[in-house]
């Protein structure tokens, strides 16, 4: 039971060891019953992901995911774990799989900002971590 329950459970039980009567523990007790009926009624029908509810926030799920994105055959050409919203992937290389278009969104998106690291290390002569002696890298001298 959350804390705010139990904090409201103890008040009830409070409120009712100060009746007289029993019309004033039924008022109480429907009074409670009224507001608990109008709590449920206030929350939505469907869980949304991401949406903060008498406190909690819904944590996504797979199952969201596939319900809120279209989904997408592709095959990764690298094996990398991806997460969206605290859901986690993993893509093997080069093995094809269904998954919700934002994880594909974040696997180009991935594989884009690579391809220009790449294209910055071959524009600066670098391979493989390390300068070509004379050809823009490290003078012979300091080698």
């Amino acid at each position: 039971m959350k804390v705010k329950a139990i904090k409201v459970k103890r008040k009830l039980e409070r409120d009712l060891k100060r009746v007289r009567t029993p019309e004033e523990a039924m008022q109480i007790a429907e009074r409670a019953s009224e507001v608990a009926r109008q709590r449920v009624l206030d929350e939505p029908e469907v869980r949304t992901p991401g949406l903060t509810i008498a406190g909690a926030k819904t944590a996504w799920t797979k199952r969201d995911l596939e319900e809120k994105f279209p989904l997408v055959t592709w095959t990764p050409e690298e094996t990398i774990p991806l997460c969206f919203n605290g859901v986690h992937y993993q893509a093997f290389m080069g093995f094809e799989w269904v998954t919700p278009s934002v994880i594909k969104t974040i696997y180009d998106n991935h594989r884009k900002v690579k391809m220009q690291q790449d294209n910055m290390l071959k524009d600066a002569n670098i391979q493989g971590g390390f300068a070509r002696i004379g050809e823009g890298g490290l003078p012979p001298e300091l080698v």
